[in-house]
Formats: C-alpha cells, structure tokens, sequence
C-alpha cells in the first residue's frame, strides 16, 4: 500500500466532526496484513507524519488516501484517514466543495480502489435566537412609563362607559376608531392624546423618540411614523390569532425591511401576563407560517423596545395574571 500526503482546507467551524478509525496499518484479522511503504525522505512537507501516527498541530498535511491489495491484485480494503489537530477527523465540505484531488503515484498493478468517506452537510438546526443585553439608552423612563399606562387605561374606562350607556354591545363587537377587539380580551386602541397632548411628544416626535435612531439605520433618515395606539390585554384575555401587520411589496423575491414595528411594554414582561410571541424569520417571502421551532417570546422590562419586521409573524399570548 502507498500512502501520500496532501494539504486541505481546514474544517469550518458549524460542520460535525467524526472520528474516523485509523485504517492505516491496522489491518482486520479478516484481511491479509498489508505492507505500508513509507514516501522517500524529503517527500512531506515540514513537520509531516505518516498517516498511521497523529498530525500535530503545526502541520496542516494530512494522510488523504491508503489502500491495502490482495494477493490476486485486486483492491482488498481501502481507506481514507484524514485528522486535523483536534485528533478528529473532518468529513463536510460547504456546497459546491469538492473533495481533494487524489494523485496516484504509478503502483506496477492492474487496478487500484480508493475509498474517500463521504462527504455530507452539517444538519441545520434551529439557531437560537440571539442573547438578550438589557439596555436603557432607548428606553422610556419611569414617569413617561407611568403616563402612558394612566392615559390608556383611562382611555379604555371612556369608551366602555360609553358603550354600557348606549348599549352598543353589537358595535362593539365590530369595532370603533378608537378601539377595536383583537380576541376575547384584548383590544387595539387609538388615543387622541397622543397627538393632541405634547406631553406625549416624546413618543411621536421624531427627533425625540428615544429609538429613532435605530430606524433611522432601518429605514433611513426620511422615515415618518404612521400610526400610534396602545394594545390592552385584560385577565383572562384569549391568545392572539397569529397574523403579520402588514403584507410583502412584491410576491416574486424578497425586498428589504420597508416598515417596522415598535412595541413598548408598559409593565414587566412575564410569561404570565400575556407577551408577544414571534415566529422568527417569517417575515421572509414563503415562510411566513408559525413554526413552532422558531418561536421566540421576549419578556423585556417595561418601557424596553421591541423593534421587529412590519411582515413578522407573531401573537400576543394570554394574560393568565392579575394584572392588565
């Protein structure tokens, strides 16, 4: 058997790697023992070892090929030993990879068989979504935190006032302007307030909205805001139809991110209460379905932003708390 020595990209970091046993010398009780024959002096690169004994980490050789002949000529068994400097053995290469070139040095035999492990793909999980860092630089603080919650519950006492007392409990059910139900329990409302009262400017001025920053990089610098509201989602609320905000521009390929949405928590976020849970990368063209692995629920701190897609898919979950 001859054994030869070529370089190989090294292995990228997501693919497997699987031990593969030493074949090389090691001939099964099965077979005949096979002579290995070792290349002439000079031959390796620097810091080489034959392919029977472990590749240190300063070379970047490995032994690629080996094959073992009966004594009929024909190939007996052959392997393909390939070690990095882990001690473990790299078997994937990216699509459109192809596996080395093997060079066969003239053996004076009729046939020879060289058996490469087959390449394959790293399986393709699902990535986790990205590790949370709480930050407060483009967060409401306590007191405009405070004002919103005061102005949207008084908001919702108005309007249902409204509807006891003129017994609009059929238009309720198809909704108002200013407030609208989104499943047993919750509902979309539009405060006049908010553009009415500058208290509320550092909401809708953009140059004061403390997360204008971040969709300015988004959207650019010419980017207005288009709606405003806030969302109520009382004890016992149903879980949200799971929907997206808003459809693609075109149906043929995927276009950049042309709006997003800003949700901000009014009070801290628990699994309890009612979230918002997003199915992430359904805001690309064809994937827009609920994908239960890829289901991601941020529980933020209050007046934390949550700054997503407009073609997102995502739910608000049931409040099973005390609180709204």
């Amino acid at each position: 058997a001859k054994v030869s020595e070529e370089e190989i990209s090294p292995s990228h970091e997501d693919t497997d790697q699987t031990k593969i046993p030493n074949e090389v010398g090691e001939a099964k009780s099965e077979s005949k023992p096979a002579a290995v024959e070792t290349l002439p002096a000079g031959a390796l690169d620097e810091g080489a070892q034959p392919a029977s004994s472990h590749v240190p980490a300063e070379s970047k050789t490995a032994a690629v090929k080996a094959s073992t002949l009966a004594e009929n000529g024909s190939v007996d068994q052959s392997a393909k030993a390939v070690t990095d400097d882990s001690g473990t053995s790299d078997n994937s290469f990216d699509d459109g990879d192809k596996s080395p070139d093997l060079e066969t040095k003239p053996s004076g035999v009729e046939s020879e068989e060289i058996a490469v492990v087959a390449t394959k793909r790293a399986k393709r999980g699902v990535k986790p979504p990205p590790v949370f860092k709480p930050s407060t630089h483009y967060c409401l603080k306590k007191d405009q935190i405070d004002l919103c919650h005061a102005a949207c519950i008084e908001h919702y006492e108005k309007v249902m006032h409204t509807v006891k007392a003129r017994s609009l409990y059929l238009e309720l059910a198809d909704g108002f302007d200013v407030l609208r139900e989104r499943g047993r329990g919750r509902y979309d409302m539009e405060l006049a307030a908010f553009d009415t009262d500058p208290k509320f400017s550092f909401l809708t001025d953009n140059k004061k909205a403390a997360w204008m920053p971040i969709i300015h990089k988004l959207l650019g610098e010419d980017a207005v805001l288009s709606h405003k509201g806030c969302f109520l989602s009382l004890k016992n609320s149903d879980t949200q139809v799971y929907h997206q905000d808003g459809v693609h521009l075109s149906k043929k390929f995927q276009k950049p991110c042309h709006a997003v949405n800003v949700f901000i928590p009014l009070l801290d976020m628990e699994m309890q209460n009612g979230p918002t849970e997003f199915s992430l990368g359904s805001h690309y063209l064809g994937y827009d379905g609920w994908v239960k692995e890829n289901l991601y629920t941020p529980c933020v701190k209050a007046g934390t932003p949550i700054i997503f897609d407009y073609r997102l898919g995502h739910r608000g979950l049931g409040n099973r708390s005390d609180v709204v």
